[in-house]
């Protein structure tokens, strides 16, 4: 939608093409919510060597397992701390606290 006035209106992208296509955009933040095209924003994004962060619960339980597959085999970050745990960090002091211990699965 557009936000006339506003003073972050130039630099507003209404086409997904531009973001995923533009070398300088390193990391997406997905906002949407829902499944659809949540997930196939998320997915090009990482397929486009992109990091992205999301909050979006529908999509890490649906698409997780894929979209982290995709993101190691793009050596790119999923991150999607945002959506456990009601914003409280959990999977990071997991990762740094627990390095020597393989983390199968999280569940909730």
């Amino acid at each position: 939608r557009d936000f006339p006035g506003d003073p972050v209106e130039e630099v507003l992208v209404h086409d997904f093409e531009v973001i995923k296509n533009d070398p300088e955009v390193h990391v997406v933040v997905e906002t949407m919510g829902g499944l659809h095209p949540a997930y196939e924003f998320v997915k090009a994004s990482l397929e486009a060597g992109k990091s992205v962060c999301t909050s979006n619960k529908a999509l890490v339980a649906d698409f997780g397992p894929e979209l982290i597959q995709i993101a190691k085999d793009h050596n790119v970050s999923f991150l999607f701390e945002a959506s456990v745990g009601g914003g409280i960090p959990i999977i990071r002091p997991l990762q740094s606290s627990l390095n020597p211990d393989e983390i199968l699965e999280i569940s909730g």
